[in-house]
């Protein structure tokens, strides 16, 4: 996670269902700051960014302009209040290989976000002609990259000390079935001119919620070990070039990266038969009128 704001933010994280809050579900994060947030092998959640926060250094209590939760530091399972920019993601099932992530404008905007993918692979069966669709080696890019509060119609501004820091979403505004597409209008919603103006602006972000399915990213998750235990088989110790083979037959890594990940996995053996760890599965498996909008 990185902050290329010109000002710090305080990141949320809220696990779906059983799925953990991970960091305590919140932390600060200083202007041009990362850190990397490790995720279990299966996780689905969201996350937010804060801003404008303040905490009592003793209590971690406080209050944020945009985003808070419960004026805590530390989210530990309580939800943003909107307006707030999200990533949604769920990293790969027991019953499926893909991972899904989008950035949703459903709950409004207050900060600028993308989701890239470094490396994986994009979905075999999608024929996406996303403009984001080259990066990651074809995982697309989700994201809501300018400033949506420029443009945020007086109706949905949401202002701090004169500032605006944030921007409602028709759904937010007017809490009806019309604009949140719920109840009768489940199926049958349509963007008002707010969305269409959300989608102008963040072409690559859910802009309502009936938005096109399109800009859901699906990657399909990492099937390096799998690979790499083929050629574990296939090139047995007897093998002239070894190493060199097996490099090649899982592509893109080098003698040295497959000689390290064979002396991990026989330390994750070492551990399972002393019977310190579980056995670990290695294969990772599998529309609104403008009439209707309130001007």
């Amino acid at each position: 996670m990185v902050n290329n704001c010109k000002e710090s933010v305080w990141p949320g994280i809220l696990g779906n269902g059983a799925d953990p809050s991970l960091k305590g579900g919140g932390f600060h994060l200083g202007s041009g700051e990362e850190t990397v947030v490790q995720i279990p092998k299966v996780w689905s959640g969201r996350i937010w960014g804060r801003q404008g926060c303040s905490f009592d250094k003793q209590t971690d209590k406080g209050s944020c302009q945009t985003g808070d939760c419960g004026g805590l530091l530390q989210c530990n399972g309580i939800g943003g209040v909107p307006p707030a920019t999200l990533v949604e993601m769920t990293l790969g099932t027991s019953q499926s290989k893909l991972q899904f992530y989008d950035v949703s404008l459903v709950d409004g905007f207050n900060l600028p976000v993308s989701v890239k993918p470094i490396g994986g692979c994009s979905d075999p069966d999608s024929n996406s002609t996303d403009p984001g669709a080259g990066a990651g080696a074809g995982c697309g890019i989700a994201s809501c990259e300018a400033n949506l509060n420029v443009y945020c119609p007086s109706s949905l501004v949401v202002k701090s000390k004169e500032k605006v820091v944030g921007c409602k979403s028709a759904c937010l505004a007017a809490k009806t079935d019309r604009y949140c597409c719920t109840g009768e209008f489940a199926k049958t919603c349509k963007p008002s001119v707010f969305a269409r103006l959300f989608k102008t602006v963040c072409p690559r972000a859910y802009s309502y919620a009936n938005d096109d399915s399109a800009v859901l990213k699906t990657c399909v998750a990492s099937r390096y070990n799998k690979q790499f235990e083929r050629a574990l088989a296939l090139y047995d110790e007897g093998t002239p070039d070894r190493w060199q083979n097996i490099a090649k037959e899982v592509g893109n890594k080098t003698v040295e990266e497959v000689k390290k990940h064979y002396a991990i996995l026989l330390e994750d053996l070492s551990s399972i038969e002393s019977g310190r760890v579980p056995v670990p599965d290695y294969d990772f498996k599998e529309n609104m009128d403008d009439d209707d909008v309130e001007r």
